[in-house]
């Protein structure tokens, strides 16, 4: 696989499929005045090195992630960071002809508070629409991307929840066919919460007849307590329909049987507040 954006399809959809030639690039800034400096020769860099390796870019495949510190007194808000960063790459005059030379997709800013020492923060921008940010991406890492598979949201117009657990991902989604209804009966409003389960041990019983999950039960549970706390504020008490989607990371030796008994399991504890 060439990327994330293939992860998803059929291993024998790929057969005939020729896959383009990825290329990456980390570049670490210490301060905001380095990444000034600094930044325009990466940028340089990476499409020198997709004319020497490949010619000419198959598609916008290519990926760019660079570090910076927040150094400014006391905390910002997302949309503050979001609007400095955009402000900077539209600064420099060939930053988009340098970006579309080197087949850049994403540029990728992982921003961490020099200040606060909170966890770090993901701006992903697109040069092919003119650094603007793609807002589904804010604060998901690109390659786990694939992992909550955001790319089904495509038949909705989709808004990011904040939510204090930052391993929980919440969308607020509408379906497109339906956008601007007046009748909010008619309006098909959703929420979806996504997560990727990192660590999950099977607990079994003496018989060695597998019993439950209790990782993915936690997970399943701070999924609920998100969609009650979301639920609460007016302008999501109307969605009907959520949904609860978790990627398990870790290979599970299970009978099919086995995962239909925990989930059953689950479901059964947890019944009264899915309603």
């Amino acid at each position: 696989y060439d990327s994330a954006d293939n992860l998803n399809l059929d291993p024998s959809l790929l057969e005939d499929f020729e896959l383009p030639y990825r290329l990456g690039a980390f570049g670490v800034f210490a301060s905001w005045s380095d990444l000034d400096a600094g930044f325009d020769e990466v940028l340089g860099r990476c499409a020198d090195e997709v004319e020497r390796s490949i010619g000419e870019p198959q598609s916008n495949v290519n990926v760019l992630y660079a570090f910076v510190p927040w150094e400014s007194e006391g905390s910002a808000s997302d949309s503050e960071v979001s609007d400095r960063l955009r402000r900077f790459l539209l600064e420099g005059e060939s930053r988009i002809v340098d970006s579309v030379r080197a087949g850049i997709k994403t540029i990728t800013f992982i921003v961490c508070s020099t200040s606060t020492g909170s966890y770090p923060s993901f701006y992903s921008f697109l040069p092919a629409r003119g650094f603007d940010e793609d807002l589904i991406y804010r604060n998901v890492d690109p390659p786990m991307a694939f992992q909550l598979e955001l790319a089904r949201f495509s038949h909705f117009n989709i808004q990011r929840v904040s939510h204090p657990n930052r391993l929980l991902h919440i969308f607020y989604a509408q379906d497109k066919a339906n956008a601007g209804s007046s009748n909010y009966k008619d309006a098909d409003t959703r929420l979806f919460v996504r997560a990727v389960v990192r660590r999950a041990e099977i607990l079994s019983s003496s018989n060695d007849v597998a019993v439950s999950i209790p990782d993915i039960e936690r997970a399943f549970s701070e999924a609920l307590d998100a969609l009650d706390t979301v639920r609460c504020e007016k302008n999501y008490r109307r969605t009907e329909f959520n949904h609860i989607f978790f990627n398990i990371g870790p290979a599970l030796a299970l009978e099919m049987e086995d995962v239909d008994s925990i989930c059953r399991r689950i479901f059964q504890s947890y019944s009264s507040r899915c309603w």
